[in-house]
């Protein structure tokens, strides 16, 4: 063959060749994405469902609902949590409920009757629906309904607490629809209370560690699709995680701000919020028509976590603005604890922070400090005033056991024969130390809003100081599970920083004060209220 017409036949006869070479390194990629993709999925799904594979946290790290789906929107978050939790996650809730899902220990199912009726005796029933933060999560003596029989109202008014823990505004309308006719007669005032943070949210969700009622708007009505499923494990059986893939879903729920406007999108964001917006708006349209038609006086009162609690949380303007938009339409009257807690609080994010409980069993809700600011909003719902001027406020607060906190109080007194100066910060009434005997002992109290100090002036030499420390007996019985701290600081030096142990395994105290000026005593925390705070030092003695 001629030289020139070998070469010029080459390209032609390469180029199907080349074809077939890009085709199948192409088809090789896709079968290698496609097989790395399955494989991802599979061994993500074996990690998350094999609760002994930890891989060194990470498998913990990975069984964690949020990753996956989100609570304030979607069912599969909660039922995640119920997989993941195992067993102790399946129990139905004791006080269950086939219309509201559930109640609590103050609502008894089906009937909807409150424990406290008896308390009523001729007089008028005052009706608070909500959430959690209307329920109160601390001491008896610190909630709402107690507070309320402290009050001036208590002569002629008696509050029936109808807050339920994890209601959404469709829960709370249920159950003020299902409980008002057993009140018919005795013109009971209501107050509709909303934290603005969440319960919108959870209208929109069918399962929230319990099955829930699920409310639609079918043909201008706002209906309800049906008994509730009160059984856990029934109803995960029936309605089973809806996620097709973990993996992608691990992408879209990822907190970078890497492709977040289109991983918005894929989320149907928008969608979900307009339909908690449409569905909300329509509950409280229809809990208005309910209070309206029986011609009942009622306000509705805003409660906020502690990230909404001085200023609006950004991400939860559109709750805000619609239950003030709504109330502004209809007439109806609003009063917001923020203007209370931030009057309290001077408007400073710490000292705000001290009317927030942590821990068990508050987790973030209003501690016994923070219900009584709170009980000022309602104080003010029930008087019915525009507006009340904050010198009125506080001489309200100071009246019923809130004092000026802004400021710590500095006292003198005579402890163990010496003289002390006390610093607290006067949330409630009575001592925050004291000397009691027989037997001799030393009680302190701990203060939400600060330390408790006592200094002594060791004028007099002294070259120990010795006793035992302690939390009273009732605290460890009754009172929450956060700890009290308590410091020793000698001559400005810090020589002891203990959390106060329980009243059977008292820490023995020795304190070398040999050549030394000052002793101080500083007790902080906050167990869930003024009964709770106390400690005690047993046989207090300077040697």
């Amino acid at each position: 063959m001629h030289p020139d017409q070998r070469s010029s036949a080459t390209p032609e006869s390469k180029r199907p060749a080349r074809r077939r070479k890009i085709r199948n390194a192409l088809l090789a990629i896709g079968v290698g994405l496609i097989v790395a993709l399955v494989g991802g999925e599979l061994a993500l799904r074996f990690i998350l469902f094999t609760p002994s594979v930890d891989l060194g946290g990470l498998g913990g790290l990975l069984r964690q609902p949020r990753h996956y789906s989100d609570g304030n929107s979607e069912d599969d978050f909660w039922k995640l949590l119920c997989k993941f939790q195992g067993a102790a996650a399946l129990a139905d809730m004791p006080q269950h409920d086939a219309v509201t899902g559930w109640t609590n220990t103050l609502v008894r199912p089906e009937t909807y009757a409150s424990v406290d009726e008896d308390m009523i005796r001729g007089r008028r029933p005052v009706l608070l629906y909500g959430d959690s933060f209307a329920q109160c999560l601390t001491l008896p003596g610190d909630r709402f309904q107690s507070i309320f029989e402290r009050s001036e109202f208590a002569r002629d008014h008696v509050l029936l607490n109808y807050g339920v823990g994890g209601y959404g505004l469709d829960q709370i309308y249920l159950l003020l629809k299902s409980s008002l006719d057993r009140f018919q007669g005795q013109n009971p005032i209501v107050i509709v209370s909303v934290l603005v943070e969440g319960d919108f949210d959870r209208s929109v969700l069918s399962f929230r560690a319990w099955p829930k009622p699920r409310l639609e708007i079918v043909d201008d009505q706002l209906v309800t699709r049906g008994p509730v499923q009160t059984s856990v494990r029934e109803y995960l059986a029936q309605n089973p995680v809806t996620i097709r893939s973990y993996l992608w879903r691990l992408f879209l729920y990822q907190g970078s701000s890497f492709l977040s406007r289109q991983r918005a999108q894929w989320r149907v964001d928008a969608q979900i919020e307009a339909e908690k917006r449409s569905l909300n708006r329509r509950i409280l349209l229809e809990i208005e028509r309910e209070l309206s038609s029986r011609k009942l006086e009622h306000f509705y009162l805003a409660f906020h976590v502690e990230d909404g609690a001085l200023e609006v949380d950004e991400s939860c303007e559109w709750e805000e603005r619609l239950l003030q938009e709504f109330c502004a339409e209809s007439g109806a009257r609003f009063v917001d604890t923020r203007d209370f807690l931030s009057s309290a609080s001077d408007a400073r994010p710490k000292q705000c922070a001290q009317f927030y409980g942590r821990g068990e069993p508050l987790q973030g809700h209003h501690n016994g400090l923070g219900n009584l600011v709170c009980f000022e909003a309602i104080r003010h719902g029930m008087r019915g005033a525009a507006s009340e001027p904050r010198s009125q406020y506080q001489a309200s607060a100071n009246k019923y056991g809130m004092i000026d906190w802004i400021e710590p109080q500095v006292t003198t007194d005579t402890f163990l024969k010496r003289g002390v100066t006390l610093t607290t910060h006067g949330s409630g009434a009575g001592p925050f130390a004291m000397q009691t005997f027989p037997p001799m002992r030393l009680v302190m109290r701990a203060d939400a809003l600060g330390s408790t100090l006592v200094q002594f002036e060791l004028a007099a030499p002294a070259k120990r100081f010795t006793g035992k420390l302690h939390a009273v007996a009732e605290a460890d019985r009754f009172c929450t599970k956060t700890e009290l701290r308590f410091c020793a600081d000698v001559d400005g030096v810090v020589v002891l920083d203990q959390a106060v142990p329980p009243a059977n395994n008292p820490l023995a105290l020795d304190i070398d004060l040999d050549g030394k000026t000052s002793l101080t005593f500083a007790l902080g925390g906050d167990r869930g209220g003024a009964g709770c705070n106390w400690v005690c030092i047993e046989d207090p003695r300077f040697e």
